[in-house]
């Protein structure tokens, strides 16, 4: 019996199911999943899911004590609506970045690449150690196009996994190729979340729980605002200077005494660059270099940051 005809037998109602079937099938492989040793020593898996329509990259993977970290690099052309708030920004091209508080600045929508990286660790807290069941770290900032391979590519990547052509032992523990050292990114500015109703979709749904933990850079927030983004309000973090005594949270004994706090991790397995192969040579002589493959790479990152008081970061300890 050919699949026609057995098709014009099958009642509709079993037609829908075989359909729906296909489709959660076809769609089971969404994801790139990679099994890597954690800094920590222990096993976790990293999902990296590539979204072409929004040309974003996402990085999810749990550390050992349960920390769930997310990391969105989001490359899309968009027009000036990265950040839809007013202000406490008063910014020029030409003059550079002033802080004055309560003004509020009108910028012309064109289209820009956004270049924005975005870090969140939802962290479990302590509630026998008077900690919240849970705290919520957002970073925003400039990416760095060296830090990852574009979207179509990773889009790629992860269909060759999926297919299994690449991912020949799914339980193989994978160990990048080249350690990059750790990008240290100083925290000046802290993002107002009650003011932030209006931030773009991905990050208000990404750090909206962040009240007390959602922090960006003076130098990022001015590259945006040159490439005709409107930006966050904010308020400026004190700085060493400007705060007589003020110690790193280590160094803090008083719980509610004001602090510089760290947080770090490390992406333990990323496609970070393209690799070129050359082609054997012509009839015109010429070797045409093309795409081979791609490296893996591992990077850190530390993101240092005023508190109000140590009991928001009881994870940075002297070790």
């Amino acid at each position: 019996m050919s699949f026609r005809m057995y098709a014009r037998e099958i009642s509709p109602p079993v037609r829908i199911s075989l359909l729906v079937v296909t489709l959660v099938s076809l769609g089971i492989c969404s994801e790139l999943k990679v099994r890597v040793r954690l800094s920590d020593g222990l096993i976790g898996e990293e999902i990296l899911d590539a979204n072409s329509e929004n040309d974003d990259i996402t990085v999810e993977f749990k550390q050992g004590d349960g920390t769930h970290i997310t990391v969105v690099f989001d490359f899309k052309r968009h027009y000036a609506d990265l950040w839809k708030v007013g202000i406490g920004l008063k910014a020029s091209c030409q003059s550079g970045v002033t802080v004055q508080p309560g003004e509020t600045s009108h910028l012309v929508e064109e289209p820009v690449e956004k270049d924005v990286r975005i870090v969140r660790a939802l962290i479990l807290g302590e509630p026998e150690r008077g900690q919240n069941q849970y705290q919520v770290l957002c970073f925003v900032s400039r990416l760095d196009h060296h830090e990852i391979i574009p979207t179509e590519f990773m889009a790629r990547l992860r269909q060759l996994f999926c297919d299994g052509i690449l991912q020949k032992n799914p339980h193989l523990v994978r160990t990048a190729e080249e350690k990059r050292g750790v990008e240290h990114l100083h925290m000046d500015m802290a993002v107002n979340v009650s003011h932030a109703g209006h931030l773009y979709t991905l990050i208000h749904n990404l750090c909206k729980e962040a009240h007390e933990g959602f922090y960006t850079r003076t130098a990022d927030t001015k590259h945006w605002l040159d490439k005709g983004i409107e930006t966050i309000e904010f308020e400026p973090l004190p700085q060493t200077v400007d705060v007589s005594g003020l110690q790193r949270c280590p160094s803090t004994l008083d719980l509610w005494q004001p602090c510089f706090c760290s947080y770090h991790l490390r992406l333990e397995w990323l496609p970070c660059l393209l690799k070129y192969c050359r082609s054997r040579r012509g009839a015109a002589g010429r070797a045409n270099p093309y795409k081979c493959g791609i490296r893996s790479c591992s990077k850190g990152y530390r993101f240092d940051y005023y508190v109000p008081h140590k009991q928001l970061c009881p994870w940075d300890e002297e070790t």
